[in-house]
């Protein structure tokens, strides 16, 4: 996993979930690099199994089976860092939206809990959003009807197919 993050207030910005990354993924990068800063949190194994689900040791990883396949196909993941990191990661698992309520500590590079304002701030950024999309979608069928009204001169239908894409791009 990959978080991107505000180098002064440690604001979580954007991610990139996996547990095995690519030389591209480690070259992208989300907003301006003088103003974020990013965490690579690396996934390790620590079980492997067979594709019937059979646990295999360790010492047996590079074993075969009778047609000469490798036992090994299915490995259980956990996040290489500290606890109480893990714990957080590994409950993200389940539940995608839990690390909205974390943001990173600058210094230490962990995750640290918002502040209940920081959270009721991220709560009403979302509420606005979501009125703003209903508002564009309301608005995006007034304007197709604008748009296909035969009395609407040539001139405005422009205008209105601009106003049509920049309301898609909201009503995303």
């Amino acid at each position: 996993m990959i978080i991107f993050y505000e180098k002064t207030t440690g604001k979580i910005i954007g991610r990139i979930d996996g547990r095995i990354h690519s030389k591209g993924h480690l070259k992208m990068w989300m907003g301006d690099k003088a103003k974020t800063a990013r965490l690579v949190i690396e996934w390790k194994p620590v079980k492997w199994f067979t594709n019937k689900n059979q646990e295999i040791p360790n010492d047996c990883l590079d074993s075969c089976d009778v047609h000469g396949e490798l036992l090994a196909r299915i490995a259980e993941f956990e996040p290489d860092c500290d606890a109480f990191s893990k714990k957080l990661l590994m409950e993200n698992e389940k539940n995608f939206k839990f690390l909205s309520n974390f943001k990173i500590d600058v210094k230490t590079k962990g995750f640290i809990e918002k502040t209940t304002s920081e959270k009721n701030e991220d709560k009403k950024r979302k509420e606005n959003w979501v009125k703003l999309r209903e508002d564009a979608k309301k608005n995006k069928q007034k304007v197709i009807e604008k748009l296909y009204d035969k009395n609407t001169p040539i001139e405005d239908k422009f205008d209105l197919l601009l106003k049509l894409l920049n309301l898609n791009k909201v009503s995303r």
